[in-house]
């Protein structure tokens, strides 16, 4: 049987899933006492100045290609199942001085640097382990 989203709503309501806001107007979700996106529709944690976290029963999760970290600085992170992963060879953490390349929780790209900076250096890095390149 087939659920609707109204359906699936009002039963992850009924799990225990709240919204809180503090008085510094940061948003938080939770269920049963864990961050939780709801619906994977909203971020588990707003805050005021821009920042987005996405979380799936407690870890940090988001489907879809799509960040699951998100600072207003140009800060992303994509996370599945609370490991930092990215699939396609694109870039998993991206900040504004490096981009890196993890995979299942580990810095990995075949071929390629899996860490590369601003100023045009790169690190080597497969299954979470350096590589040392010699030119």
């Amino acid at each position: 049987m087939k659920l609707t989203l109204a359906k699936k709503k009002k039963s992850v309501l009924n799990s225990g899933l709240k919204k809180t806001t503090t008085s510094s107007g940061v948003v938080m979700w939770h269920l049963n006492g864990r961050p939780h996106s709801p619906w994977g529709l909203k971020p588990a944690i707003s805050q005021p100045d821009g920042c987005e976290d996405w979380y799936k029963k407690g870890f940090r999760h988001r489907a879809g290609d799509k960040p699951a970290m998100i600072r207003p600085w140009g800060e992303m992170e994509y996370w599945v199942n609370g490991r930092l992963h990215r699939e396609g060879d694109k870039p998993a953490r991206i900040l504004p001085t490096k981009k890196q390349w993890w995979v299942n929780g580990e810095l990995h790209r075949v071929g390629l640097p899996a860490v590369e900076y601003g100023d045009g250096s790169c690190e080597w890095w497969e299954n979470g382990k350096r590589i040392v390149r010699w030119s």
